[in-house]
């Protein structure tokens, strides 16, 4: 029990020293070690400087890969009207059926406009009842 807390902490340190990446850090390999504690050092007998980083084959089983996986951000609904590209506007109104065309910010607009009128439409739907 204590061998699996040990690697537990260290998993969890690795992910924040390293992000998602450091989940799949073997601390039984010498050569990952070696690359974490001592990459881009030189050795002091030869003077060769060892690899800064170096690219790991890692069997990775389902479970291991889904939580190594990038996690979703949200944004506020502003904050992607804002952020979002005119080609992701695009296809926000073309997936509700809205006109494509336009400058980024008449697609901004217009998205902001629609999700108003939703909001209205919702209110007015739960009132009415």
């Amino acid at each position: 029990k204590d061998k699996e807390n040990a690697l537990a902490t260290f998993r969890s340190w690795a992910v924040a020293q390293m992000g998602p990446d450091g989940a799949l850090l073997n601390p039984a390999s010498s050569k990952q070690i070696q690359t974490l504690l001592f990459g881009g050092s030189a050795n002091q007998k030869t003077g060769e400087l060892l690899e800064a980083e170096r690219d790991f084959d890692v069997d990775v089983s389902e479970e291991d890969d889904a939580a190594a996986a990038p996690t979703e951000v949200l944004v506020t609904r502003a904050e992607f009207l804002e952020k979002a590209n005119a080609a992701r506007l695009r296809e926000e109104l073309k997936a509700r059926g809205l006109k494509v065309s336009g400058a980024k910010a008449d697609l901004a607009a217009r998205l902001a406009e629609a999700d108003a009128a939703d909001a209205g439409d919702g209110a007015a739907g739960e009132g009415g009842g």
